[in-house]
C-alpha cells in the first residue's frame, strides 16, 4: 500500500472539512489544486478586498402583483432576479427595525440567514443611502452568516443595492420587492420535496431539509466536483476527489484495505485538529461499495456546529466522494437521521 496516495486522499477529504490547509506541501500539486478551490469554503467574507467586478443580469418577470407603498417605505419583502425565477440567490425581508438578508436555494422554502442588521430611511426621498450594523450575536447560530460589522446599502427607485465577497470575488446584489414570503422564521418553513443528484458513480438522494445552492468546477474537468446545498442552519457540501492514478490499478481486496486505512488516518487526524472534538464513527452498508461515517464537534471563531462526515467508495471507480454536513449546534432538526437516510438511499451507477 502506498502511504503517499493514502496521504493524497486524506488531505483532500481534509481540506473539505476543515476549509482549507494553507501549510499543506505545494510540492504536491494535487492538493496545490484543492487548496485554491477550499481556501474558503464559507459562502461569503466581507473583510476581503474584491478582486473582480461581478454583476449578472437575469430577467425578472414583468407581471409582479406588489402592494404600492411609498418609496421609502422599505417594509417587506424583497429577492434579486434569480430567486424570483426559481434559481439560488440572496433575498431579504424587512421589518419597521431590522433588515434581514438570506441566502436562498433552488427552493424559495429553504433559506439561511446571510445578515440581520439595521437600517435607516429617509422619508419623501426615492434615492438614499445608510451604513448598516451587523447583529453578530447570530454568527454563532449559523455556518454561512456574514461576520462583517457594517455594510453599505443604497436605495435608488425601487432597487435595494449593497456588495457581498465571496472567493475575492467583488458580487453586487439588486434586490427588488416581490411576492414570495421570506417572514417565516427559516427553521420553520415547508422544506418541500427531495431531491436526486448524482456526482461520479453515485446517486444520491439529498434530504428534502437543503435546497441546492451552487457547485463549482475543478480545472473545468467535472462540472460536479463540489456542490453546496444549504438549509436552515446548516449546509452540505458533497466534493468528488476524482481518480489518483495509483488507486485505479489497485485490486479489489487492496483498494478496501486502502479505503479503511483511510478512514483511520482521517479519524486520527481530525481528533487531533484544534477545535475538533471526535464523537462517533461507523462503517456503514451501501449498494456494492463502502461508506465510513463520522460525527465531530467544532468549537472555535465563536461558532459551535456539529459536523458530519461520510465517505463513499467502490469497486467500480475506485474514487472518492466526500459528503461533509455542517449544521448549528442549536438546531432543533434531526439532521442525523436525514444523513443516515442519505446513505441507505446510495445507488452505485453502473
Amino acid at each position: 500500500m502506498k502511504k503517499n496516495t493514502i496521504f493524497v486522499v486524506v488531505m483532500t477529504i481534509a481540506l473539505l472539512f476543515v476549509g482549507g490547509c494553507d501549510s499543506a506541501s505545494e510540492n504536491n500539486s494535487f492538493i496545490g489544486k484543492l487548496i485554491g478551490m477550499f481556501s474558503s469554503l464559507s459562502e461569503d467574507s466581507d473583510t476581503q478586498e474584491g478582486q473582480n467586478d461581478v454583476r449578472e443580469e437575469i430577467k425578472v418577470e414583468d407581471n409582479l402583483e406588489v402592494q404600492e407603498k411609498p418609496a421609502w417605505d422599505l417594509t417587506g419583502n424583497w429577492c434579486d432576479g434569480a430567486v424570483e425565477n426559481g434559481e439560488p440567490g440572496v433575498a431579504a425581508y424587512i421589518t419597521d427595525s431590522e433588515m434581514r438578508i438570506y441566502f436562498v436555494s433552488d427552493k424559495p422554502t429553504v433559506y439561511t440567514p446571510y445578515r440581520f442588521g439595521d437600517y435607516t430611511v429617509e422619508e419623501g426621498k426615492d434615492s438614499f443611502s445608510w451604513t448598516s450594523t451587523n447583529n453578530l450575536s447570530m454568527d454563532t447560530d449559523y455556518p454561512l452568516y456574514s461576520s462583517d460589522e457594517t455594510k453599505d446599502f443604497t436605495y435608488n427607485n425601487g432597487i435595494i443595492s449593497f456588495v457581498r465577497y465571496s472567493d475575492d470575488v467583488e458580487y453586487h446584489v439588486d434586490l427588488h420587492r416581490t411576492n414570495l414570503d421570506f417572514s417565516k422564521d427559516c427553521r420553520e418553513t415547508d422544506f418541500g420535496d427531495t431531491e436526486s443528484f448524482s456526482i461520479g458513480r453515485y446517486n444520491l438522494t439529498i434530504p428534502n431539509s437543503f435546497g441546492f445552492f451552487n457547485k463549482k468546477d475543478v480545472d473545468g474537468s467535472d462540472p460536479t466536483a463540489y456542490v453546496r446545498f444549504i438549509s436552515s442552519d446548516g449546509m452540505l457540501e458533497i466534493y468528488q476527489n476524482g481518480r489518483v492514478d495509483d488507486i485505479a490499478n489497485f485490486s479489489d481486496s487492496e483498494y478496501k484495505q486502502f479505503f479503511e486505512e483511510s478512514m483511520k488516518t482521517i479519524r486520527n487526524g481530525m481528533s487531533d485538529d484544534e477545535g475538533y472534538e471526535f464523537v462517533d464513527e461507523s462503517d456503514e452498508s451501501i449498494e456494492e461499495g463502502f461508506c465510513h461515517s463520522f460525527q465531530f464537534k467544532y468549537s472555535g471563531e465563536g461558532m459551535i456546529t456539529d459536523q458530519y462526515m461520510i465517505v463513499l467508495g467502490n469497486n467500480k471507480g475506485k474514487d472518492f466522494v466526500c459528503i461533509n454536513c455542517r449544521v448549528s449546534a442549536k438546531t432543533s432538526h434531526d439532521y442525523k437521521s436525514d444523513l443516515n437516510k442519505l446513505i441507505a438511499e446510495v445507488k452505485i451507477i453502473d
